[in-house]
């Protein structure tokens, strides 16, 4: 063993340290073929529990409403409304993963959902923290 290599774990190999930047920032992930069907059955999943837990929770909380609502009953509303939000653009990632990786539905779509995905994790940390707050 040369004082210029050492072992990569991810690789298996003694590499050379004085190889380049771009060689060593690389990542190789493994590709696993039968991926895109555990990510359809996962999604799948998540739609078919989330859009009955949170029209229920909704429903649940809109006909129990009173004169006032409490903070944590406003906070636990919106974060629902936000998750169904989430959960109406599952079914482009659901048609992207069984397209192969292709948006049939446009680059619109791609951004759309990815902003809701981006905006749904934001708002759940604020309506959480508020939540936690709250009590």
């Amino acid at each position: 063993m040369d004082s210029n290599e050492y072992y990569d774990y991810y690789s298996g190999d003694y590499l050379n340290a004085s190889s380049s930047p771009a060689e060593e920032m690389s990542c190789h992930v493994p590709y696993l073929p039968w991926g895109w069907i555990v990510r359809c059955v996962l999604y799948s999943a998540v739609l078919s529990l989330g859009v009955p837990g949170n029209v229920l929770l909704v429903g649940a909380l809109w006909t129990r409403h009173s004169c006032f609502w409490r903070p944590v009953e406003l906070f636990m509303i919106n974060l629902a409304i936000s998750d169904l939000l989430f959960l109406l653009v599952l079914p482009l990632w659901l048609d992207n993963e069984i397209s192969g990786g292709w948006w049939r539905t446009g680059w619109f779509c791609c951004l759309a959902s990815s902003y809701t995905a981006s905006l749904n994790m934001h708002a759940g940390i604020f309506f959480h923290t508020a939540m936690s707050v709250d009590r």
